[in-house]
């Protein structure tokens, strides 16, 4: 019984350790396109900033992958702005 236990342990292990190689390839290469996209993320500014947008004076408060959050100069309003619409 123990003859036939030490045969298939390391049977077991590389199979597992294939299929592990096979799992993570897969994994990174579906992921991959998302970090990219994280990556490559267009903003125009960047934190502490000062700009004007149609008309408002504006201090950039956080910048996230899809919008950023600023802070109006003249009240302090909080407001949020997506990309999209400033860069096109």
């Amino acid at each position: 019984m123990e003859s036939v236990l030490l045969l298939e342990l390391p049977t077991l292990l590389s199979v597992a350790t294939i299929c592990a190689a096979f799992l993570a390839k897969n994994l990174i290469s579906h992921f991959n396109p998302i970090w990219s996209t994280v990556t490559v993320s267009k903003h125009p500014y960047d934190f502490g900033d000062r700009v004007v947008i149609e008309d408002r004076e504006l201090i950039i408060a956080k910048v996230w992958p899809l919008y950023t959050v600023s802070n109006r100069r003249s009240n302090r309003a909080i407001g949020q702005i997506a990309h999209n619409e400033i860069c096109n």
